[in-house]
């Protein structure tokens, strides 16, 4: 009896086995065909031959450009991003007045373009966009000019023109000079949106004007710790305006991250050659919780620039230690292990290393050139996280050697990156929101 039971036991066992293995492969099959479904690709503006731009994006395969669209009235200093999906088109442009740069969303199905932000405040600019996963939403930066740079990170729901202001940015004023018995007029700050008013006056030599200050030593103190910094930072090395300036925000795979960087910046600095920040750090801003945290501070003196993921919970990094932006090194962080390493140091021939662009889980590309050396004048460098070696890459367009400096990394089916070379430059646009 105990042996019949015995047999009857494996009989059941080895279908479960069998079907737990077959399940597993299943997955396996599903999760490479999954990766099979998309294209690494890098997307952007470049000067077409007339005034113009041209909309390419570059199949990191074999960077055989595939022009999108031409845009005549759209200079290639602007930004533009294409949907995973390739049903919308995002990218901005000036107004006639070089006033303020908007922005525009095609429907390539449609052919049809909704205009956003074209009616904001003189010296507004949209920047730094990209799409989120559900091939709807905008995450992009508003930058307000008038107010030095006051820079806020948003969601755009393209559908329903509904955003959200992920985080603020700030514009701090330090000093101002008051008159004996008059009133200092307050600062307002508007990502607080509230005014402050002077707290401390310091007579001068003379007994005549009072330097008066908006903010004490410990509200100076309490704002360089909170974007990064340690100790104390000397009020009196800050001679008019601070304000944090944020690098483009990328989001994280699964659609639940926004990461990005935030520099502590003064507009002015005693001394030649002295830089202008104060502290960086790469920050990551939650989706589920809607909170930010530091992921990592800049400690040694050097700055933050371009954040972007490579893979699922790693990220690349430039920090530039210049003050013209130049040394810059590249590094990789582990944000399972909190670690981080340099995987390319500069060096004299590798001096300004920038335009930081991951191309998918394992690689990354960035412009490179040598000490004293233009930027019109660098290579395209493409670096492998696995073998740990870099080598240049010829990247060209209508026969001229480009640089990427305007492009940004996405992923691509290849059923949308075919129906976008054979259809969409045929698009006629209509601009349905006029």
């Amino acid at each position: 009896m105990l042996k019949h039971r015995r047999s009857l036991f494996v009989l059941i066992l080895l279908p479960v086995s069998l079907l737990s293995a077959l399940l597993f492969l299943l997955f396996q099959a599903a999760g490479k065909a999954s990766e099979a479904e998309y294209t690494d690709c890098v997307v952007g503006l470049l000067p077409n031959k007339t005034a113009g731009s041209d909309l390419v994006i570059y199949p990191t395969e074999t960077w055989d450009p595939v022009t999108i669209l031409t845009l005549p009235d759209v200079t290639p200093d602007n930004d533009a991003a294409v949907s995973e999906d390739g049903r919308r088109i995002a990218y901005t442009t000036w107004d006639e007045g070089y006033i303020r740069r908007y922005l525009k969303v095609l429907d390539t199905s449609t052919g049809e373009t909704h205009s956003f932000y074209r009616d904001t405040p003189p010296k507004t600019e949209v920047i730094d966009l990209s799409w989120m996963p559900d091939h709807k939403t905008l995450l992009c930066v508003v930058n307000d000019a008038s107010q030095l740079f006051y820079k806020e990170i948003r969601l755009l729901d393209v559908e329903n023109g509904t955003e959200e202001t992920l985080v603020r940015g700030e514009v701090w004023k330090i000093g101002t000079s008051v008159e004996d018995g008059k009133e200092a007029p307050a600062f307002y700050l508007k990502g607080a949106e509230r005014s402050v008013f002077v707290q401390e006056f310091e007579q001068d030599a003379a007994g005549g004007l009072a330097q008066g200050y908006y903010l004490t030593q410990d509200e100076v103190n309490q704002i360089y710790q909170f974007y990064g910094g340690q100790g104390e930072y000397d009020r009196a090395e800050i001679l008019n305006y601070f304000y944090v300036n944020f690098s483009r925000p990328r989001v994280s795979e699964d659609g639940r991250r926004i990461l990005y960087s935030a520099t502590l910046q003064r507009n002015s600095a005693r001394g030649e050659g002295t830089p202008l920040w104060i502290c960086s750090a790469i920050w990551c801003y939650d989706l589920e919780t809607r909170q930010s945290e530091i992921l990592y501070a800049q400690t040694d003196g050097g700055a933050i620039g371009r954040v972007d993921w490579v893979g699922a919970d790693r990220l690349t990094f430039v920090s530039y230690y210049d003050f013209t932006g130049g040394r810059d090194s590249i590094h990789l962080f582990d944000c399972t292990a909190g670690s981080c390493e340099t995987v390319f140091p500069y060096t004299e021939n590798h001096y300004n290393n920038v335009t930081l662009l991951p191309i998918g889980s394992n690689k990354f590309t960035f412009t490179s050139s040598p000490k004293n050396e233009v930027f019109e004048r660098s290579q395209t460098m493409e670096y492998d996280l696995d073998t740990e070696t870099a080598h240049q890459l010829m990247i060209q367009y209508q026969g001229k050697d480009v640089l990427l400096s305007q492009f940004l990394y996405t992923k691509m089916s290849p059923d949308a990156l075919s129906k976008l070379q054979v259809e969409s430059i045929s698009v006629q646009m209509v601009d349905a929101s006029e």
